[in-house]
């Protein structure tokens, strides 16, 4: 992520060169055409860009607990509690009909 700074710097920058992405990436070292097309569209909607971020949590306390509680109560065999999701390259724990709980455990964790 970069700061609130590096943003506006490369929002005026872009509008400075008469919106060109290429001279402007290429001044800078970063950011990607893309994420700067959309540091433009939020500048000039809202006059200004974000100042902080927030992530919002993917799962709740309840569903990592239940998580955890299905991978130990099955025997702590992941063969039996996890399916994996391909592209995301994470492991999700699932209940017995195959629909995944939460992303628990991910290949670092594994030592994958």
């Amino acid at each position: 992520m970069y700061s609130y700074e590096d943003r506006t710097k490369a929002v005026k920058l872009l509008i400075l060169y008469d919106l060109s992405y290429a001279d402007t990436v290429s001044e800078l070292g970063y950011p990607t055409k893309e994420a700067l097309r959309v540091w433009y569209k939020e500048y000039i909607e809202y006059g200004e860009l974000h100042r902080c971020f927030s992530k919002r949590q993917q799962f709740t306390i309840e569903q990592k607990q239940a998580a955890i509680g299905y991978y130990l109560e099955h025997g702590k065999k992941l063969a039996r509690t996890v399916c994996q999701n391909v592209s995301g390259g994470r492991y999700w724990v699932c209940q017995g009909d195959g629909t995944a709980l939460t992303s628990l455990i991910t290949k670092q964790l594994l030592g994958k």
